[in-house]
């Protein structure tokens, strides 16, 4: 099996439940540590650990499975629960480091001090926390919370054609109307994160266009898998998008919060 067609690892934290193992940064390093205490707020304090914490569980893993063959290509993600989570090396962790390069940019991953080839992507809202590694290439996760915003938003976060898809997509139903702008908006996020986009908040840089609208819904994802949360692939048209790259788009909602994930293979 091609490598380039395998899915990245992702897991997620539901921080409801978790607050024994957030509560303290057993899983850190001392730079990160030192990270973790410049955080004011204990709430941003949480979801920063959580995020750290979601992203070595992931490497500790692929570690663990160092040499067996993997040839997913689903799209799956991983629900982290707080016995699996308790039941991690903390100690162990030290040598894996998720630190950003400079203030504003996307983490790294390192290992023993040395930098991890591929991609790192972290998302947080609602109380979830979801971290994506891509071995082979970008990758770009974000997490929205559906709700109604400012008319303004709307005006200045989205292309005509955008507004039109996400008008056709819920018709007549508000709420399928705010499912299809949070999704848009989440995709958008995850772009500009593989580094293939312009910052989403200077406006309707680019246009996402999400192929094939009859198959895109706001139905709960199946959550009924032990452990597992499966993401339905889509296809996606975008200006930004490399044509000589194989490029792969999911997503899933959980009836409140829509997570979406772009990667991008070798």
């Amino acid at each position: 099996m091609n490598s380039s067609n395998r899915a990245p690892n992702v897991a997620l934290i539901d921080m409801e439940g978790c607050e024994h193992v957030l509560a303290a940064p057993a899983c850190l390093s001392a730079r990160e540590t030192q990270c973790w205490r410049q955080f004011r707020h204990h709430r941003r304090q949480r979801e920063w650990l959580a995020g750290r914490l979601a992203a070595k569980a992931l490497f500790w893993q692929r570690l663990e499975r160092s040499g067996a063959a993997d040839s997913s290509e689903s799209h799956q993600v991983q629900q982290l629960t707080p016995s699996t989570l308790a039941a991690l090396p903390m100690k162990e962790l030290h040598q894996i480091e998720i630190l950003a390069p400079e203030r504003g940019k996307a983490p790294q991953l390192f290992w023993k001090g040395s930098p991890v080839k591929g991609g790192l992507s972290v998302a947080h809202a609602g109380g979830l926390v979801c971290v994506g590694i891509n071995p082979t290439g970008e990758i770009g996760i974000d997490v929205e919370t559906c709700e109604l915003r400012e008319a303004a938003y709307y005006r200045s976060s989205f292309a005509e054609s955008e507004h039109r898809w996400a008008q056709q997509l819920g018709g007549s139903d508000q709420n399928r109307k705010i499912f299809g702008y949070t999704l848009l908006w989440a995709f958008k996020e995850s772009l500009f994160k593989t580094g293939r986009l312009p910052q989403p908040s200077m406006g309707a840089a680019d246009t996402i266009i999400v192929d094939l609208p009859d198959l895109i819904n706001d139905q709960h994802s199946d959550w009924s898998q032990p452990n597992t949360v499966t993401l339905l692939p889509v296809q996606l048209r975008s200006n930004s998008l490399p044509q000589h790259r194989h490029v792969r788009a999911a997503y899933c909602f959980n009836g409140q919060c829509v997570i979406t994930i772009i990667y991008l293979c070798v």
